[in-house]
């Protein structure tokens, strides 16, 4: 426990949620021994035996209750347990998101929702996923959620942009009641959600509408849909206008003069990169940014996303340009107008982390079967453009699979032993730890360390990288498995149907 940022608030939040504590806005936060000091291992901290938090400092209504109400359903018999408790619980809603959101997303766009999911995730994603704060569960529901949305509005038979085959009641009901959870579970943990899915919302709708949306009766049935997201985020804004939605700076980051001009506009770009949750420079760190990340695995991470998004970009069109313009500028605009209201460095990356998903699952986006918009046409094998290759696929899973060995290796040191920093210096003279396995084994377990988990630092570290590794590369197969035949074996545009034979005399604009 403290690992993640504000442990100590979320911890009582949840507590006093299950009347095991009561709150009191006064007095001051605990903090820990060992944060903002990577050398210091979280030895230093005998909160973790404790069976009820010190729940001062803490302000009731300053987040959404619903976060709350679930975690204290996690709460055991110590702050230890009760942290061990609700990391579990998030991780495994994350995986059951992330599964849903691929069963429930349109065949042609199952890649590029897994493939969001996989290289967005490490490492800074995951840090936040599986830990107590509420960050986790905005990044889940949006994460989850924009699949699933452009898979019902592209469905045949809206008029535009069109994915995968007759959709069935069931199968749209399915869809609609996942959409509507996850958009909440994005809202009900930190209200940023709530500025976030507009955005996602009519990104979407833009990509799905058809050439003459005005002639298209059914385009208003499908616009129900977003319009879902969209009057959830306004009653949660509503609701819990205090809570820290970014909307209303806390009154210490609203003291002072506001950053102007060109402050504004390389805070913005700054957190425009920095919101894909890659570090990707030396010095980078995750927890209460303490926990240093190694250089293999910012340039594993990094090389990862961008040869994703980049390999992605080769398929364009109108839609796809026209959502990508407008998602970049609309999210851009966001940031810029979060800056221009406080005076210091107020916004974290990783409250902008559930948005890079969405990027870079736009980027991923396949050529639509029909609806095409001005400038969509294309002659010949040009709407067939390899997408990756297996291969290339191959080196992008293992590149996330180190990144997250990595990064897994120094969060153990740095929480079990302290960070150790490496005899020769950084490039850029920032600390560059130590990521040597013998650091964690061959000594004593730490104090905090649970009770009842069999393995030591060492184990959970290497049973942590193989099941990760095996994931990835069953995440790997499936993506290939179906690919029809070519001479380089490459993954075609993912609108290609199952039955290759069926469709190879078919018109190679629309069928392939």
């Amino acid at each position: 426990m403290g690992s993640s940022p504000d442990d100590d608030y979320h911890l009582a939040m949840a507590y006093c949620a299950a009347d095991a504590a009561e709150c009191t806005d006064e007095g001051e936060r605990v903090g820990y021994c060992f944060a903002t000091q990577p050398q210091v291992s979280a030895d230093c901290s005998p909160a973790g035996a404790q069976t009820v938090p010190r729940a001062e400092g803490v302000v009731q209504g300053h987040y959404p209750p619903f976060y709350y109400a679930y975690a204290s359903v996690f709460v055991g018999d110590s702050l230890a347990t009760s942290t061990l408790h609700i990391r579990l619980a998030n991780s495994l809603l994350a995986v059951a998101m992330a599964l849903g959101s691929i069963a429930l997303t349109a065949r042609p766009l199952r890649r590029a929702v897994a493939l969001s999911w996989l290289v967005v995730s490490v490492p800074m994603a995951m840090f936040f996923i599986a830990s107590i704060n509420p960050n986790s569960w905005s990044i889940v529901g949006i994460a989850a959620l924009w699949g699933p949305l452009l898979s019902l509005l592209t469905a045949p038979g809206g008029g535009g942009a069109t994915f995968g085959h007759g959709l069935g009641v069931r199968a749209a009901v399915a869809r609609i009641v996942f959409i509507v959870l996850a958009a909440f579970i994005s809202v009900a943990g930190r209200t940023e959600g709530a500025l976030f899915l507009p955005i996602i919302a009519v990104t979407l709708a833009v990509f799905a509408i058809p050439r003459h949306p005005l002639s298209e009766r059914r385009l208003l049935a499908r616009l129900v849909v977003p319009a879902t997201p969209l009057l959830l985020s306004i009653l949660f804004l509503v609701l819990f206008a205090g809570s820290k939605a970014g909307v209303t700076p806390s009154a210490a980051a609203a003291s002072g003069e506001p950053y102007r001009g060109w402050n504004v506009v390389q805070h913005a770009l700054n957190s425009m990169l920095g919101h894909l949750g890659m570090p990707g420079i030396p010095g980078a760190t995750l927890g209460i940014y303490d926990v240093p990340v190694p250089a293999i695995a910012a340039v594993a991470a990094v090389a990862a996303a961008g040869g994703v998004v980049l390999l992605g970009l080769g398929v364009m069109y109108g839609r796809k340009a026209l959502a990508l313009a407008l998602y970049v500028s609309l999210v851009f605009a966001l940031i810029a107008v979060l800056w221009s209201r406080v005076p210091w460095e107020y916004y974290q990356p990783r409250y902008f982390i559930p948005l890079a998903f969405v990027g870079v699952g736009l980027c991923l986006l396949p050529r639509p079967t029909d609806g095409p918009l001005e400038g969509d046409e294309v002659e010949g094998d040009a709407a067939a453009v390899p997408v990756i290759t297996r291969l290339q696929l191959l080196v992008v899973v293992l590149a996330v699979a180190v990144a997250n060995s990595a990064t897994l290796m120094s969060t153990l040191i740095r929480y079990v032993r302290g960070v150790i920093a490496q005899p020769t210096r950084d490039p850029l003279n920032a600390l560059a730890p130590s990521i040597d396995p013998a650091e964690l084994a061959g000594r004593d377990l730490p104090v905090w360390w649970p009770p009842h988990v069999l393995l030591g630092p060492l184990g959970v570290w290497i049973a942590g990288s193989l099941t990760f590794t095996g994931a990835v590369l069953l995440v790997w197969w499936w993506l290939t498995r179906d690919d029809g035949p070519s001479a380089d074996g490459a993954i075609w545009d993912a609108s290609v149907e199952d039955d290759w034979d069926t469709h190879a005399a078919a018109d190679p604009v629309t069928d392939r």
